[in-house]
């Protein structure tokens, strides 16, 4: 889906004619990131499974993903990775639109960019009510993509009534505009604020070149996408595998 874009940053590119890997230097699972981009002879599934676990364990990765997606569709494949290892960690569902998409806006609801780290205090103090737990990856990871990378990285809240309701992000990957986060408030919920929040992704993603707007989306966040006319781009599954 997203071969020969460029990485995150501080993450690295390499691959085979089938598995593409990102590799970083965090201790997370998607800090070395595996995924088929095109569907190997099934004679072969099992033996490419079985020698990416092993470059990993060489590559001193002890804990990593396997993203499975529905394209390419690759029978057995979840079988085949439970067998090895790997346990399913989370099931969303992709959801994609063109990047020109528009939507009608709440007036009370306001969308702002996140320039300076005041600003990124904001989202991150939203992105805490909205999920309950403080994430250090945003503080550590975020933050700095959006002063190395503006051009790729751009992250927004949404204000409602002048309150911070909501706070998102989107990253750009080669012709796709992939976007991340938008967690609400439970307070502010049903005021249009994630509608927002999509919205001003997919002008970014747009004006950046990027062909589609992309979403891993959640149940609630799936019911405002569908709405918004989203295409439903089947189920992505993200396999754990911990080797000791």
């Amino acid at each position: 889906m997203f071969r020969g874009a460029l990485p995150d940053s501080g993450m690295r590119f390499d691959g085979t004619a089938y598995v593409d890997r990102y590799v970083g230097d965090g201790e997370e699972p998607f800090y070395y990131s595996l995924r088929f981009v095109t569907a190997p002879p099934p004679k072969e599934l099992e033996k490419m499974i079985v020698d990416e676990i092993a470059l990993a364990k060489t590559r001193r990765r002890y804990f990593f993903e396997w993203k499975e997606f529905d394209i390419p569709a690759i029978d057995g494949l979840d079988t085949l990775l439970e067998r090895k290892g790997f346990s399913l960690a989370r099931t969303s569902r992709l959801l994609y639109a063109p990047a020109a998409f528009t939507a009608e806006l709440s007036a009370e609801v306001e969308v702002r960019e996140v320039h300076d780290d005041a600003e990124f205090d904001v989202l991150l103090d939203v992105n805490e009510a909205a999920f309950g737990e403080r994430s250090d990856w945003l503080d550590q990871h975020l933050r700095m993509e959006i002063r190395r990378n503006p051009n790729q990285v751009r992250a927004y809240v949404a204000f409602v009534s002048g309150k911070p309701a909501a706070a998102a992000w989107v990253k750009i990957y080669s012709h796709i505009g992939y976007l991340f986060g938008g967690g609400t408030v439970p307070a502010l919920r049903g005021k249009g604020a994630y509608r927002a929040l999509v919205a001003k992704r997919a002008q970014f993603a747009q004006t950046a070149g990027a062909h589609f707007v992309l979403s891993e989306c959640s149940p609630s966040s799936e019911k405002v996408l569908r709405r918004l006319g989203f295409t439903d781009g089947g189920k992505a599954r993200q396999w754990v595998h911990a080797s000791i």
